[in-house]
């Protein structure tokens, strides 16, 4: 039986389609068998070069919900906002063609929205590979959020397909996503969506499939990337202009050094050198103070070590060394001393919960005592650690810091 578009359909889903041959059946086959039939369907064909168009014409034939609309290839974002001007569900919700959807994602995120009367819904993705939520955080905690503190934990849901909106707030709010071939074209929208909402819900359950795929904008590896510095400056700018810097400067500060970081480790060779001495170029004096504020000293050591050596806190230049997962200065003596300050936290652990530092002096003299006496039971080590754990929980973080270094040739 085919399916008619409603007069007025509940939810809009839009796709913006390019080059995902393998994986649209899929995905179209998750939105049209919805349980909840009251949608409309807005796929916009970003210039796809491969078998997508005829895809997308096969399931329009047999569904009118379907609409296809043709544009030259100009990016995600740019597709996405192809489809504003024919969205006509109360609500709107934006799909990746390569990934998938529950089949009650709609009628979940709609009775949400209708009971709560918000202006988006955000909730759970599973990743295909791993089998794990996207985020580890509950959305239950909080159904209904509308003050800067209970956003917080939402910020990082960048991306569009963990949210439905209210089609009014999003057409009236003007969130668009940015133009062009480009990674992150969705911070903006999303930042500036979460943060004007008089009022979100939040749904505590996984309904999206996210498929992870080699050759999308999520793994492309090319001086594209370089983009998340000019989109974590325009966010800046969008915060200061509409007061709530003062608000959301700790997070936004987290995730431009957590965007910075990794989109370091993807790229290579050249183009990681290009990219870091960008960094630095637009390394400013509120960035070095959020390293050394509190929640800066929350970050991880590995990250925190990047940016001091992008602000040049640091002697040599920092090298991330792929097969084991670190970053390593190039300097040797340098490379040393920061080590020793790395793994000092860790001898300390190991020596309390074995054995005492055993020094040169005194190998010679232990090689000779029975073995029993540098062995501790199971239930003595497990006591150790108790002890040690609630000694050191209560510290804050101590930053670690290297010596400078002279005469390093």
């Amino acid at each position: 039986m085919k399916h008619q578009t409603a007069v007025s359909p509940k939810i809009t889903i839009i796709l913006p389609v390019y080059n995902v041959e393998p994986y649209l059946r899929q995905c179209l086959d998750s939105v049209i068998n919805q349980t909840m039939p009251e949608i409309q369907v807005i796929c916009v064909n970003d210039g796809s070069t491969d078998g997508s168009r005829e895809i997308l014409q096969e399931y329009a034939d047999r569904d009118s919900r379907i609409e296809i609309i043709d544009q030259e290839n100009q990016g995600a974002g740019s597709a996405r906002n192809a489809a504003y001007p024919y969205i006509k569900g109360k609500y709107t919700y934006f799909a990746d063609p390569d990934d998938w959807l529950k089949l009650n994602l709609c009628e979940k995120t709609h009775a949400v929205l209708e009971e709560t009367g918000a202006d988006a819904v955000v909730f759970h993705a599973t990743n295909t590979e791993t089998k794990k939520t996207a985020f580890s955080f509950d959305l239950h905690l909080a159904k209904i959020r509308c003050s800067p503190q209970e956003k917080f934990n939402l910020l990082l849901c960048e991306s569009p397909w963990r949210k439905v909106w209210n089609t009014n707030f999003l057409i009236k709010g003007n969130l668009f996503f940015c133009e062009g071939k480009r990674p992150h074209n969705d911070t903006l929208q999303h930042w500036r969506g979460i943060i004007q909402a008089n009022k979100i819900a939040t749904h505590n359950e996984a309904l999206y499939k996210r498929r992870v795929r080699p050759n999308s904008y999520q793994t492309v590896c090319d001086n594209s990337r370089f983009v998340i510095i000019k989109t974590m400056n325009d966010l800046k700018h969008f915060l200061r202009e509409s007061g709530y810097y003062p608000f959301y400067k700790e997070i936004y500060f987290d995730r431009k050094f957590v965007h910075y970081f990794r989109t370091f480790n993807l790229l290579s060779g050249k183009l990681q050198q290009e990219f870091k001495k960008l960094i630095r170029e637009n390394f400013a004096n509120e960035d070095r103070e959020f390293l050394h504020s509190v929640a800066g000293k929350c970050m991880s050591n590995e990250i925190r070590l990047f940016y001091k050596m992008i602000g040049g806190e640091l002697f040599g230049s920092l090298k991330y060394h792929w097969r084991y997962g670190k970053f390593f200065l190039e300097r040797q003596r340098a490379t040393k001393k920061l080590l020793r300050e790395i793994k000092r936290p860790f001898q300390q652990l190991r020596n309390l919960l074995f054995c005492n530092p055993v020094s040169k002096k005194n190998s010679t003299e232990l090689k000779h005592e029975p073995k029993a006496e540098l062995t501790r039971t199971t239930n003595e080590v497990k006591a150790e650690l108790v002890r040690f754990m609630d000694e050191k929980k209560n510290e804050a973080v101590q930053e670690i810091t290297v010596p400078a270094v002279k005469n390093v040739r």
